[in-house]
């Protein structure tokens, strides 16, 4: 009677580590497929948004009177290559010309005191920022 006790102690105790290992893996793989898709995304610009970028930011300049274009190819270097917000310097968010002295000292101040932003939403946080700031100029 003990041994049969034993034996059905035994199955119940490596049923449940079979059980607990499964659960762990799943729960492991899940979260690592979860982070790989929020590192691993990729955004392509579509063809026509690049020239509605670049009017949406000349719509905003005042200084539209000049007719120096140094200003629109500015703008088309920055859609080309965009700026990562979470390694750029003071002196690389101020060549954006979009962004205020007040934004950029908020953004560089929150990484510091937070660590980099993992979502554009996170934006939102940011004092000074929102979302529709980033949304006119970054286009998915």
């Amino acid at each position: 009677m003990i041994s049969t006790y034993n034996t059905y102690l035994f199955l119940i105790k490596s049923r449940t580590k079979k059980l607990l290992r499964i659960v762990i893996y799943l729960f492991v793989n899940f979260l690592f497929s979860t982070f790989n898709t929020l590192v691993a995304q990729v955004t392509e610009t579509p063809a026509g948004t690049t020239e509605q970028q670049i009017e949406n930011v000349t719509a905003n300049n005042e200084d539209n009177e000049t007719e120096d274009d140094s200003y629109l190819q500015q703008m088309q270097h920055f859609i080309k290559n965009p700026v990562n917000l979470n390694t750029a310097d003071e002196a690389e968010l101020k060549e954006l010309i979009v962004l205020s002295p007040l934004q950029i000292a908020s953004l560089v101040s929150y990484r510091k005191l937070l660590g980099n932003l993992i979502s554009i939403y996170e934006l939102q946080s940011v004092p000074g920022w929102d979302l529709e700031l980033y949304k006119k100029y970054y286009h998915t």
